[in-house]
C-alpha cells in the first residue's frame, strides 16, 4: 500500500501580465488559435479561478486535497521587470468571494493551508501575519505551509516552527520529479523536534516539460507503489483552464484514476501528518 497526497498551490486566479506574455508565446509556437483565444481572453472573467470545477470532479472521484493560499504582500517595482511576475495580479485573501471559498472547503472535507509568500521564507514576521491571516478566515488553527516557488535556506523550517505551523511541504524539486535524496516518507526536520517535512514528488509543470509526461509519471507512481511511499502531487488550479493549459487538467485526473486503480490511500496531507505522528508513539 502507498499513500497520496494531492495538494493546490493558489497562486493566482486572474490575468494580468499574463494576457501579453501568452499571447506572444503562442504567437512564437505557431498556436494561431491559442492566441485568439488570448486576445479574446482580455473581456472574459475568472480565467484562473477553476476552483469549483476542481472540486466538484475531485468529489466524483471520491477524494479531497489541500489547498494552499497566497497572501503575497511583496511591493510592485514598475521598473524591475522581474518583479512583475513575483508582484503582479495576486488576489486578496480577504475578498468575500475568496473567502467563502475558504471556508466552503475547510466545512466539506478539503485541506486548507497557507501557501507563504515569496520572501516569507526567510523572514518569521510575514509567516506569522500569513498563519494569523488565514486562522482569521477560518476561525481555527492552520497547520500546513508549503513555500511559494519551494523557497527554502537553512532557517526555513525553524521559522515555520516558531511561528507555529506542524508541517511544511516544500522540500521537492522545482525543476525535476521524482523523490528528492530518496525521502520516501515525511521526516522530521534536523534538530527540530517534532516538526515534519513532507517532500513533494510530482509538480505539474516539471512533469509537463518531460517529453512523455504520462510515461514519467508511471515512473515516479511506480516508485511510490514499491517503496510503500507517500506521493505528494502538486496541481496549480489555474491548469484546470483547459484553453489555456491543453491536457494539464486530464493529465492529473488520469493519475488519480491510476493511483486508484493500484490501491493507493488518499489522505489529505494534515491526514497523513497525524498518521506519521500517531505511528511513531
Amino acid at each position: 500500500m502507498f499513500y497520496v497526497c494531492l495538494t493546490h498551490d493558489v497562486d493566482r486566479l486572474h490575468k494580468t501580465y499574463q494576457y501579453f506574455s501568452h499571447f506572444v508565446r503562442s504567437l512564437l509556437q505557431g498556436r494561431l488559435t491559442s492566441a485568439g483565444y488570448q486576445l479574446k481572453s482580455v473581456f472574459l472573467k475568472d480565467h484562473y479561478w477553476c476552483l469549483e470545477q476542481l472540486i466538484e470532479e475531485e468529489k466524483k472521484l471520491g477524494i479531497t486535497s489541500t489547498f494552499y493560499f497566497l497572501n503575497e504582500t511583496l511591493p510592485f517595482r514598475p521598473f524591475y521587470l522581474p518583479n512583475w511576475r513575483l508582484s503582479v495580479g495576486y488576489y486578496n485573501i480577504f475578498d468575500v468571494r475568496i473567502q467563502e471559498f475558504i471556508r466552503y472547503l475547510d466545512t466539506n472535507g478539503w485541506e486548507v493551508g497557507v501557501h507563504g509568500s515569496y520572501h516569507s521564507y526567510k523572514d518569521q514576521s510575514l509567516l506569522v501575519k500569513e498563519k494569523k491571516d488565514m486562522e482569521k478566515i477560518l476561525g481555527h488553527p492552520v497547520n500546513g505551509i508549503r513555500q511559494h516557488f519551494l523557497n527554502l535556506n537553512e532557517d526555513t523550517w525553524k521559522l515555520q516552527k516558531a511561528a507555529e505551523f506542524q508541517y511544511d511541504t516544500s522540500y521537492g524539486y522545482t525543476n525535476d520529479i521524482g523523490f528528492k535524496g530518496k525521502k520516501y516518507h515525511a521526516f522530521y526536520a534536523e534538530q527540530l523536534e517534532d516538526y515534519l517535512i513532507v517532500p513533494l514528488a510530482l509538480m505539474d509543470f516539471c512533469l509537463m516539460a518531460k517529453p512523455d509526461p504520462w510515461k514519467a509519471a508511471m515512473e515516479v507512481i511506480g516508485e511510490a507503489e514499491t517503496n510503500k511511499a507517500c506521493l505528494v502531487i502538486n496541481w496549480h488550479q489555474r491548469l484546470f483552464n483547459e484553453k489555456e493549459f491543453p491536457g494539464y487538467g486530464d493529465l492529473y485526473y488520469r493519475i488519480v484514476k491510476e493511483c486508484q486503480k493500484r490501491k493507493a490511500t488518499f489522505l489529505n496531507v494534515d491526514q497523513y501528518v497525524e498518521q506519521i505522528r500517531r505511528d511513531c508513539i
